[in-house]
């Protein structure tokens, strides 16, 4: 149950993304009285793998919320392409001042085939989808840095490159 769910939530779910920006933030702020500011441009959503899809997707969709966005290794292979571009579009035309920072391993290149429900199929590596998605990004006046690491899909290489992207953040 729980990896299905996670599946739906995480790649790319509205549900799931509106918690994120809505309910789980008043909650930290309002239950938990957490003074964390409401500017997008000090806000940070960070995720890998999967969650790095979900962090990219979030800060797509909720721009004044999530203004900077980390994402390593993101699952993007599992988005149709198509549907990530029109995300991006869709962005774009917001014309707002998000950062995203993407990053994958130089071994992240085997490709992914991935079947939707549509029945069509895709095949790409997370070092190819991830520099595609930046480069388009770019492409579109969104600001997206790309960042490769000499590694491949786990969490030493994760750990090791986040306080960079950190430092670019801040």
């Amino acid at each position: 149950y729980s990896a299905v769910r996670r599946q739906l939530e995480y790649y790319g779910d509205k549900n799931f993304t509106r918690f994120l920006a809505e309910d789980f933030l008043i909650t930290i702020r309002n239950k938990h009285h957490l003074p964390l500011t409401k500017n997008p441009k000090q806000t940070m959503i960070v995720g890998l793998s999967a969650s790095g899809l979900a962090a990219i997707y979030a800060g797509l969709i909720y721009p004044d919320t999530f203004g900077n966005v980390i994402a390593q290794s993101a699952a993007l292979w599992s988005k149709k392409q198509n549907d990530l571009i029109k995300i991006v579009d869709e962005h774009a035309l917001k014309k707002t001042d998000s950062h995203f920072h993407i990053e994958a391993g130089i071994y992240e290149t085997v490709p992914i085939e991935c079947r939707f429900e549509d029945r069509s199929t895709q095949a790409v590596s997370i070092l190819e989808s991830s520099q595609a998605l930046a480069a388009y990004m770019n492409l579109k006046d969104v600001n997206a840095n790309f960042h490769e690491f000499v590694g491949g899909h786990n969490y030493v290489c994760y750990k090791s490159t986040l306080p960079d992207r950190l430092k670019e953040v801040f």
